[in-house]
């Protein structure tokens, strides 16, 4: 569950015109201590969007900043980006204003440090926002922070996934911790106990299924097994649900 912060709801009525309040969300992530997670930074319900900054804070005591990737090249913005103790600044714009559904600015990386107790609770805390229209009006929006739990485990998410390719829930990652010793693979099964697939892991702290088969083809829509083991040594086993 997302821990809402609404700093401002505004709707301005001009003849029959509304204006509806944009949305700027950082979704929940769980992770081990030693993992790395990428949290995606989005702006929903946007009308003529055509810049804004934004200011972030984080706990240097439990996270650690790694990297942060724009997302907006294919939206004609020009973003930049920075990071100073426990703050990160990002700024972006673009000649036009633009009207999206969903509108993802970057991915952060974030890493769990070693010493983050399980089962404790950070934030990655939207500390002030401005976003402006193509007249440089300002925008009006609510805002959602991002919540970091701190696990003891494994940690799969998101499930059920929809690989559509759409660019939302299309891949589940296995968040493992960045103590594993390494040969760690993932397989996934149906429910008739036969294997589809295998994934071995592709970075230090995580793997993803992007819900294919072993030949590349995308599975039907339904219920399936993973099993992880590390060194042949079962570390994980659940299920996940793949819909459309």
């Amino acid at each position: 569950m997302f821990k809402v912060l609404r700093i401002l709801t505004v709707i301005l009525i001009a003849g029959s015109t509304i204006l509806k309040s944009a949305q700027i969300s950082l979704p929940e992530r769980h992770g081990p201590p030693g993992s790395i997670l990428s949290i995606p930074l989005r702006i929903s319900d946007v009308q003529n969007l055509a810049g804004g900054e934004i200011l972030l804070e984080f706990d240097t005591n439990l996270l650690e900043f790694k990297s942060i990737d724009s997302m907006l090249t294919e939206n004609n913005f020009h973003m930049v980006s920075g990071q100073r103790d426990n703050h990160i600044a990002i700024t972006f714009a673009r000649a036009n204003g633009i009207t999206m559904n969903m509108l993802t600015v970057c991915n952060l990386s974030i890493r769990v440090k070693r010493s983050a107790a399980p089962n404790s609770t950070s934030e990655l805390t939207i500390k002030s926002t401005v976003l402006y229209d193509e007249s440089l009006n300002e925008i009006p929006c609510d805002i959602e922070h991002g919540v970091i739990k701190i696990t003891s485990g494994i940690v799969v998410f998101p499930n059920p996934i929809t690989p559509n390719n759409d660019g939302y829930n299309d891949v589940v990652r296995f968040v493992i911790p960045e103590t594993s010793t390494g040969n760690v693979i993932c397989r996934i099964f149906n429910l008739s106990g036969i294997k589809i697939n295998e994934i071995t892991q592709q970075s230090n702290s995580d793997f993803q299924w992007n819900g294919s088969d072993d030949s590349g083809k995308t599975v039907i829509p339904g219920v399936y097994i993973f099993q992880i083991t590390e060194n042949g040594k079962q570390l994980a086993s659940g299920s996940i649900t793949v819909i459309r």
